[in-house]
């Protein structure tokens, strides 16, 4: 994931670790990976990945309207 340079990326059928998806984040949220507007999971039936523990290693703020949309709008995937 690290070497990413697209717009979107979509993961199907894939398993990252929490660690992984952490570890990308939060290089995106320090500025890295500029192109990148959303991640995309798609799993395989039965395999999921812990969101709350992802969630709890971001320490997410509370979302603001006044930063962005609710939603994220992208035209393609």
């Amino acid at each position: 994931m690290m070497n990413f340079q697209g717009e979107h990326l979509v993961m199907h059928k894939a398993l990252p670790h929490h660690t992984s998806i952490t570890y990308f984040v939060n290089s995106w949220m320090k500025g890295n990976h500029k192109n990148l507007k959303s991640i995309i999971s798609y799993n395989r039936c039965g395999w999921h990945i812990n969101i709350d523990i992802v969630l709890d290693d971001l320490k997410p703020e509370k979302w603001d309207e006044t930063k962005r949309p609710r939603y994220f709008e992208y035209t393609s995937v």
